[in-house]
């Protein structure tokens, strides 16, 4: 397991070990089994919060608040969500307070459910090591991997099938995220950690599926050009509305090395062998 994933499922059960009730809401935000995580970092302060902007793109492509939501004060500074001060789960709230407390920016973590990819939860991911304000967060996507939770070489046909389906909604939620909000950069993975620029400066590698906006500068994230550079030694640059869409999962060549190695090559969401990139999803024009 990942050190940062082992650290997410530390803090997450030491926050709802003995509370069952807890314990059940947080099912009701949080998608089962191993996730697809889709993370986007802003650089620019928005109101209302980035993640009210991100689920009011997800509402106007159809997506639906769950009614499980989970809250704490405003203003707090953390590395993960679950060390919020007097964070806590509810469920059952009707989607226009969900809303209302989002744009209020009381709200941490929203289940969703979105057409053809399922519940969906939009939080905050985490900064290790680093207490920081919500803003200064990447805001996360957390999905359920199906088939991209098991290992290539076990898919059947009918895996293959709808493990391409499942691709192309996912990017589609990606390309129209970046279009409408243009978050200064985006990575899409298996259980990845979304690297904040000091991160990317302490040599954390971006995701092999990656999309960066055309108006950030190097000075916003130094490191991103050398980091930008060992994903297109591999990959395929791929235009939208507002930047660019590095796609590693094209390449034909097997993977080596993992995303939290500075010098190895990051492990790509989508198997070029199995799942390549739909250019019509991708912005082919």
């Amino acid at each position: 397991m990942k050190g940062y994933l082992a650290d997410r499922v530390r803090t997450e059960r030491w926050a709802i070990e003995g509370d069952e009730t807890a314990g059940r809401h947080e099912m009701n935000v949080w998608p089962e089994g191993a996730h697809l995580t889709v993370g986007l970092w802003f650089d620019r302060p928005s109101a209302p919060c980035a993640l009210a902007q991100v689920c009011d793109v997800l509402e106007s492509q159809g997506a639906g608040f769950n009614g499980a939501v989970a809250s704490g004060p405003r203003e707090a500074r953390f590395s993960w969500v679950f060390e919020v001060h007097n964070f806590g789960f509810t469920e059952g709230l009707p989607p226009s307070l969900v809303r209302n407390q989002l744009h209020d920016g009381a709200l941490y973590r929203v289940g969703m459910h979105m057409p053809g990819l399922g519940p969906v939860a939009v939080t905050y991911d985490g900064t290790p090591r680093a207490e920081l304000p919500a803003a200064a967060h990447p805001v996360l996507l957390v999905l359920e991997a199906d088939e991209f939770g098991m290992p290539r070489e076990v898919w059947s046909a009918d895996d293959h099938m709808r493990a391409e389906q499942r691709q192309q909604r996912v990017m589609q939620c990606l390309k129209t995220l970046c279009d409408m909000l243009d978050p200064a950069y985006a990575v899409l993975g298996v259980e990845h950690l979304t690297p904040i620029p000091a991160a990317l400066t302490g040599g954390a590698s971006l995701a092999a599926d990656a999309y960066v906006s055309r108006r950030l500068s190097g000075a916003a994230a130094p490191m991103l050009p050398v980091r930008l550079a060992e994903v297109a030694a591999y990959g395929r640059e791929v235009p939208w509305r507002n930047g660019v869409f590095y796609s590693g999962g094209s390449s034909p060549q097997p993977t080596t090395g993992t995303a939290s190695t500075p010098h190895g090559r990051p492990r790509p969401c989508w198997s070029g062998r199995h799942c390549r990139t739909n250019e019509g999803v991708a912005g082919r024009k």
